[in-house]
């Protein structure tokens, strides 16, 4: 799992939003998303694109590393 992955759930879990939310609201099957988020599959930049436009965030909020 790379840290965008990493942010991504994080974000989710720090603001109490649902996976069903994100992997719906994207149109994209439930077994893929957790696939993606997992690292078992890589994450594409339209999904990732597609992920930030429904929460309303910039790209950059979840490709910096943090510790």
């Amino acid at each position: 799992m790379s840290a965008v992955e990493k942010n991504i759930l994080k974000y989710l879990q720090d603001n109490g939003i649902k996976h069903v939310f994100v992997y719906k609201g994207i149109g994209m099957p439930k077994s893929t998303f957790y696939s993606r988020m997992s690292g078992g599959t890589e994450l594409l930049h339209s999904e990732f694109v597609k992920i930030c436009t429904l929460l309303g965030k910039d790209p950059n909020t979840f490709t910096e590393v943090t510790t």
